[in-house]
């Protein structure tokens, strides 16, 4: 089993030239731009093998009122568990959501959640995205 990290801006064309069976993206997309989020998950499936599995975490938006002013001002793009699902699947046919507290993962009473997580598997067809064109 190998392991390859990525850095660099991820919008950028040509920075990811090969598929992967996993991607796993953790407290990245509450800093996206709304109207980037679709871009980022074009970005996420096309680095994906067919067979391919992606991970997203972020903060549940349900506790945005605790957290603290740099946090709030950093946290542009924040989900709930239905917003993360709706998103993810435009672009996965099975998408499964947890739910993290004090690093126990679980499936509990989702507004009580302080992290969310959404498991996105197999890719959907480039003509049934949004936007997407047929390759």
């Amino acid at each position: 089993m190998s392991f390859k990290f990525i850095e660099g801006n991820f919008f950028e064309p040509d920075l990811i030239n090969e598929q992967f069976d996993a991607v796993m993206s953790l407290d990245v997309i509450e800093h996206i731009e709304p109207k980037m989020e679709d871009r980022f998950c074009e970005v996420v499936t096309d680095c994906l093998t067919d067979e391919g599995v992606a991970i997203i975490g972020t903060p549940n938006i349900t506790l945005s009122p605790y957290a603290s002013e740099p946090s709030r001002i950093a946290h542009i793009n924040l989900y709930d568990q239905k917003r993360l699902y709706d998103l993810m699947s435009r672009y996965f046919d099975n998408v499964f959501i947890f739910n993290m507290n004090d690093e126990v993962i679980n499936t509990s009473f989702a507004p009580m959640a302080c992290y969310i997580f959404a498991v996105g598997a197999g890719k959907k067809a480039a003509s049934s995205k949004p936007g997407m064109p047929l390759k």
